[in-house]
């Protein structure tokens, strides 16, 4: 089984949404680098929601908050958070999982060998593994589109065609 290492935006993503819970029932547990907790709990569009499921996620266990580390790669061109991510999985790429919506680092993350999902990707999983349904899919992408989370229309129709197939 891999260790499931996030980023913020897909936590964020589920939170906005309401679907937290998801994420605890796809993945054991989530590992989240000290700086992404930081974003998560005290950046600067952190709402009293978000840092209250935040803090109840690690309360319950799901959430572990990862010390600090040193970062093997120090210079990634990427944010603090994206950068302690993948640097979180370069111990040993191939058992990690790394949850990151952010393009560039995904494509910096997939260079080092560590398997990467995005939000629209943990949905699919979610109906893939039946812990959604279809509808239940559907209705996520119209909650995410609406709350000002960006999907390019090619991911848009791929998404829609996936959920349609016989």
């Amino acid at each position: 089984m891999k260790t499931t290492v996030a980023d913020s935006s897909p936590l964020i993503a589920f939170i906005k949404k309401e679907e937290f819970q998801v994420l605890k029932t796809l993945f054991t547990t989530i590992h989240v680098p000290a700086s992404v907790h930081e974003e998560l709990t005290q950046g600067q569009g952190s709402s009293p929601v978000q840092v209250g499921k935040i803090h109840e996620a690690v309360r319950e266990g799901w959430i572990i908050i990862d010390a600090p580390l040193k970062l093997r790669i120090p210079d990634l061109p990427l944010g603090k958070g994206e950068s302690e991510a993948i640097n979180a999985c370069l111990t040993d790429p191939a058992s990690y999982l790394l949850l990151m919506d952010e393009k560039k680092g995904r494509r910096i993350a997939q260079v080092h060998g560590i398997k990467t999902l995005g939000t629209m990707g943990i949905i699919t999983l979610a109906f893939k593994t039946k812990k959604q349904k279809k509808e239940e899919s559907m209705e996520d992408l119209k909650k995410l589109l609406s709350s000002g989370f960006y999907l390019s229309s090619d991911a848009v129709i791929a998404f829609t065609e996936f959920l349609n197939k016989p």
